[in-house]
């Protein structure tokens, strides 16, 4: 299925404009025959128009309200820290500092529905033996760094939902596109180029895909190969106002690689999400896992299989070229780290004072977000997943298990 004429013609000027937003682009002279058809089940899954929207379909995140009242204690316990000058009195406060900022990064809904502490939280706490912190529950934690007077600890105790509501959120729209001016403006419709607020993650003020903030760094090569990717979508979120297909304003977005793990069956991955706040990043990776049930996200994998990375993953390839590379771009000298000058104050040999070499003979490949999972080469796209999610789901069989001849013996 290929995408319309007139709607691809459209999508194509548009990422030639953004893409020529950045200086380095503009001089590899970019065109629009870079952008290659997506893989066919991409192709079939959004039609004609190469984009579809719906309004995610989530349980409610409560992690927001108990974040809001969590983050002034952990800041008021990193000063603490910072004030501290004897041994002892710092060890407390270094320790007390961490748990909490620990705390506040992997909190989630089930944490707070069971009352039971995040398992990275507990690793610290046994990691560093710190007293007084062993029971596995969340409210003696909270009582125990914080006091029983503490806001947070009024919230827990009065205001915490005791169950999950699953509802539409009609003032979201969640997208799934493989249209070119999606991919090339990934950054560039971040809240912030709109006049929104600056994004939590990401790199000089968005991310390091910015065309127009993107510095002297040579990331911003890496955002042409992403129009080669043909296994490559992109999931972003918009208010349910600024969704226009041609201005939309991402208020969170990932990438989506397609991979194939049976003869007949796909899954799509989505990798590290960018967004302006907790409650957007749920509303587009749970929205995408409402709508889609072969959609599984890396944190997730992270989190639930983080015990069969190495030997315990199997790695998919997709096959396609995705290397870039075009005459006129420079990168930052590695010998002289673009200064021009080496450690004696003699001018760089390697770049003859420039700062700056030619990258004419190595190509650029898409930006890893998730190494773990995501490598390129030059003739594919390779997605490693553990074992223990394929077998959960169906995709491989459980390993048989051996029987020694004793027990082969008593059961005969």
């Amino acid at each position: 299925m290929i995408l319309t004429n007139n709607l691809m013609e459209q999508s194509m000027e548009e990422a030639i404009k953004i893409l020529n937003k950045s200086k380095l682009i503009r001089e590899a002279s970019v065109d629009s025959s870079l952008y290659v058809e997506r893989e066919q089940y991409l192709q079939d899954l959004l039609g004609e128009e190469g984009h579809i929207s719906f309004h995610p379909i989530v349980e409610k995140d409560f992690t927001a309200d108990f974040e809001k009242y969590l983050q002034p204690l952990v800041t008021r316990k990193h000063n603490t820290y910072l004030s501290e000058h004897r041994y002892e009195e710092e060890k407390i406060a270094y320790n007390e500092y961490m748990i909490a900022s620990k705390l506040l990064d992997n909190i989630t809904n089930e944490h707070l529905l069971n009352n039971t502490i995040p398992g990275r939280v507990k690793d610290f706490i046994d990691y560093r033996g710190v007293k007084g912190l062993a029971s596995p529950k969340l409210s003696k934690l909270l009582v125990k760094l914080f006091g029983e007077t503490s806001d947070v600890v009024k919230w827990f105790t009065n205001k915490c939902p005791k169950k999950l509501e699953k509802g539409v959120i009609q003032d979201y729209k969640v997208h799934l596109s493989i249209l070119p001016h999606h991919i090339a403006g990934m950054s560039y419709y971040a809240p912030y180029n709109w006049g929104g607020g600056r994004w939590i993650t990401g790199w000089n003020s968005t991310s390091c895909m910015d065309t127009s903030r993107n510095g002297s760094g040579d990331c911003i090569n890496q955002l042409p190969p992403n129009l080669l990717d043909s296994t490559l979508a992109v999931a972003y979120l918009t208010t349910t106002e600024n969704d226009d297909l041609f201005s939309p304003r991402y208020e969170a977005r990932l990438l989506v690689r397609v991979t194939k793990v049976t003869d007949n069956n796909y899954l799509l991955v989505g990798f590290r999400p960018f967004f302006t706040n907790n409650a957007t990043k749920n509303y587009l990776v749970e929205g995408l896992k409402a709508e889609f049930d072969n959609f599984v996200q890396c944190d997730d994998l992270r989190n639930e299989y983080s015990d069969l990375y190495g030997s315990h993953m199997s790695s998919f390839s997709m096959y396609t070229e995705v290397g870039w590379s075009s005459t006129g771009i420079t990168v930052s000298c590695d010998d002289c780290d673009g200064e021009g000058t080496t450690w004696d104050d003699e001018e760089c040999g390697t770049c003859e004072g420039t700062g700056c070499v030619s990258s004419d003979d190595e190509p650029f490949y898409p930006y890893v977000d998730d190494p773990e999972f995501l490598e390129f080469f030059e003739d594919r796209v390779e997605i490693s997943l553990p074992k223990g999610y394929l077998i959960a789901k169906g995709y491989m069989e459980a390993p048989q298990k051996e029987v020694s001849p004793s027990t082969a013996s008593l059961a005969c």
